[in-house]
Order: C-alpha cells, then structure tokens, then sequence
C-alpha cells in the first residue's frame, strides 16, 4: 500500500515538474510577439498604386484590407512625401505569432515573419512598415514606441 502512495505521489510530482518544462519547450519552439503597427507607403514618384495588406496571427488571417495609396510628390529641395496607409486593427497585447503580407496592384505577395525578427532581435514588439519604390519590401523594427508611429504615419522623408 504504502508502494502505491510512494509511487503515486512520484507521478504527480514528476508531471507537475514536467509541466513546466513542457511550457517552456513550447514557448522556446514556437515564440510569441506583440505587433504595434503594420502600414504601407508608396515611394514610387511615377504611380498611385493599390496595396493589399494582410496579418494572419497563430495561422489565422485576421486582417484583410485593400488600398488606394497616390504617388509620392517630391519636394524642390530634393525631399519626398510619400503617402500611405495604415491596417486598422486592434492586434490585442498579448503575444502570439504574427505573419504580415503585403502585394501592389495585385502582383506576388511579399511577407515577413514578425515573430522571426523578434526572436532573432530578443524584442517583444514590432512594427512592420512596408514601401514600394520599384520594389516591394517590408521593414521590420524593434519595439513599440507610439510616438514613432506618428512620425511613421506622416509618410514624409526631408
């Protein structure tokens, strides 16, 4: 009898213990990020052109939206003002696994891993600022600082 007990109390404690490393295997294979910001501009002086953006989070897609952005005006002392847009959503201030994708006038999408960054940077959020000048790439950046978010929605370069 007292075998059992001995031999019960052994399981529990191993998988109360195993529990935790468990957890901390999971979080160490599949990381988990906040996004701050996820915007678009276009630095393209010659075109307007329509951008499609997408964030999926944990394999979901929970963002879908589409785009008008007008072509970017210089400015006489050699600056630029590139106009933009912003995906408008509430990504929540838990972290999870983020994909951002992003595709002009409905060309190959271009995407980036949020959570990849993060994990390579050791940084817990990231805005994603993606811009198309005769190509399409996306930015990614380390923390979440609202102020720099308005500077980033100014879309203006001097």
């Amino acid at each position: 009898m007292r075998r059992r007990r001995l031999l019960a109390a052994l399981g529990i404690t191993t998988a109360a213990a195993g529990g935790g490393c468990v957890s901390a295997v999971r979080e160490a294979v599949n990381p988990s990020v906040r996004l701050g910001w996820f915007g678009v501009h276009n630095a393209d002086t010659e075109a307007s052109h329509r951008f499609d953006l997408e964030v999926e989070r944990d394999g979901e897609r929970i963002h879908a939206s589409s785009h008008d952005v007008e072509a970017a005006r210089e400015f006489e002392n050699g600056g630029q003002h590139n106009d933009g847009a912003v995906a408008d959503g509430d990504w929540g201030s838990t972290p999870v696994d983020y994909v951002v994708r992003v595709r002009v006038d409905g060309n190959e999408w271009v995407e980036a891993s949020v959570t990849e960054f993060a994990t390579s940077r050791d940084v817990e959020c990231v805005v994603a600022d993606a811009e198309y000048r005769s190509t399409l790439n996306i930015s990614l950046k380390g923390g979440c600082d609202p102020d720099e978010y308005d500077q980033m929605c100014s879309f203006a370069t001097q």
